[in-house]
């Protein structure tokens, strides 16, 4: 459901055209499960919080320059 989610972003233009959604979507889901196992190994969130920031970032690395 990402990918779709993602490629419906590409369509309108919301993201790069160059984008794989299937890729992107398999590295958003690991970052974030990562950031989820690290947060529970180490008792601490802000690991968690780390990985959501990163997904994020990165999503927005893909948006079309103004």
């Amino acid at each position: 459901k990402l990918a779709i989610t993602l490629q419906e972003a590409i369509d309108a233009g919301e993201l790069l055209a160059a984008v794989d959604p299937k890729a992107k979507a398999a590295m958003l889901i690991a970052v974030l499960e990562g950031g989820f196992v690290l947060s529970r190994a180490c008792c601490d969130v802000s690991r968690q919080r780390l990985a959501i920031k990163a997904a994020i970032d990165a999503l927005r690395a893909l948006r079309p320059s103004d």
